[in-house]
């Protein structure tokens, strides 16, 4: 069974059946699977793809769980380009869903805090139709990936996520074939951490997209911006982690908090559409959300910081950062860090790029391709290690 969930106001779900079955037809993936309504809302529309008789595919493969079709259309080349999203058991203990698509060198994207694989939704096609096979991975305690309630999470847990991954997944079907890491916010510093515990030879290039300081506030308490708000961090963990937590949870991940706080992010307004909060709220309703956001924003492992980890990171490295960032602004230790280091790091780069905020890829996704795509088709093949 196959689900697409395609996100429509109410008076356009007739006209998106139409295009779901079009969709369907002219793909060579989903053709062989009958189409039906299995849930409705206000808000969106749920198709499951069943079977038809003497065609198997694997329980639990879903086509574009979290993309609507009208995005699809828009942004790919041809209606039957499509990306497949598939599951992963990390350690036999947790699912991990990770998209997939394209032919080519592999490139691995990863998400920031709250986010999931679904805001590099117009990023993927872009990066397929380069030339690669595009890997988009949620977090685990993020998107659909499982969010366990007992874990203490740490930066180390979701580079040891990566690292697995590029072992488990990638590496099997790419055989001889270095990576490409690309993230966005804490995203970016996984990558950074993964590329370092990696083999050498093993990742080829890593783009990072506003880089983040640390998992939460705890790591960049050198900023005289953090330490001012310092008291104010420490009153909010209280809260967090009193029978309030939840309470404040349920604020934070209602639509329009969530709207409020994107608004803040983000530099373009038109970005922050309904289907961008939607991306943050659905996996803010599953089972053991609350208790991820609590372990994450409350940690005191804080892990290691960009400072500590870049002496250690190997291959050529491009620094995207959008000049509008609040979060880590380019002002900023971090972003002063990354500014500087062309000078004193061969095979780095660093780009500023204007009217972006925090998650450039989703603000300005033009003015990001316009930079990442060449430089990873310029990138030099990598030199496995040795088996």
């Amino acid at each position: 069974m196959l689900g697409v969930r395609n996100f429509q106001s109410p008076p356009a779900l007739e006209a998106s059946r139409a295009k779901i079955k079009r969709f369907a037809h002219n793909s060579a993936v989903l053709r062989n699977f009958n189409v039906r309504v299995w849930e409705q809302s206000s808000a969106y529309c749920q198709y499951v793809f069943q079977s038809r008789q003497g065609v198997e595919r694997p329980t639990g493969f879903f086509v574009n769980t979290h993309f609507p079709v009208k995005a699809v259309a828009k942004d790919c080349a041809s209606d039957n380009l499509s990306w497949e999203t598939c599951w992963w058991d990390w350690k036999n203990s947790w699912k991990i869903n990770y998209a997939v698509t394209g032919e080519g060198p592999p490139v691995i994207l990863v998400h920031g805090f709250g986010a999931s694989l679904g805001q590099f939704r117009k990023n993927i096609p872009a990066i397929a139709e380069t030339g690669f096979r595009v890997y988009a991975v949620d977090l685990l305690g993020f998107g659909r990936s499982s969010k366990p309630v007992d874990l203490n999470f740490t930066m180390q847990v979701w580079c040891d996520q990566l690292s697995d991954f590029v072992r488990e997944v990638v590496q099997p079907a790419h055989a001889g074939e270095g990576v490409v890491l690309v993230g966005n916010s804490i995203g970016s510093l996984a990558a950074l951490m993964a590329n370092a515990a990696l083999p050498e030879g093993t990742v080829r290039g890593t783009a990072l997209l506003n880089c983040a300081a640390g998992m939460n506030n705890k790591a960049v308490q050198g900023d005289w911006r953090v330490r001012l708000a310092l008291p104010l961090f420490y009153l909010i963990d209280i809260l967090l982690k009193s029978r309030l937590g939840r309470v404040i949870f349920e604020r934070v991940r209602q639509r329009e908090s969530l709207r409020s706080a994107l608004r803040g992010v983000y530099a373009t307004a038109e970005s922050v559409d309904d289907e961008l909060v939607d991306l943050f709220h659905e996996p803010s309703c599953d089972e053991g959300a609350a208790e991820v956001f609590i372990s994450i924003y409350t940690g005191n492992e804080a892990g290691p910081t960009p400072p500590e980890v870049v002496p250690l990171v190997r291959g050529p490295l491009l620094v995207l950062w959008g000049e509008e960032d609040r979060l880590t602004p380019r002002s900023g230790p971090v972003g002063r860090l990354f500014e500087a280091l062309p000078a004193t790091r061969p095979g780095t780069d660093f780009v500023a790029l204007p009217a972006c905020g925090h998650c450039p890829h989703d603000d300005r996704p033009d003015l990001v391709h316009e930079k990442l795509l060449p430089w990873m088709k310029a990138l030099p093949a990598a030199e496995q290690p040795a088996a």
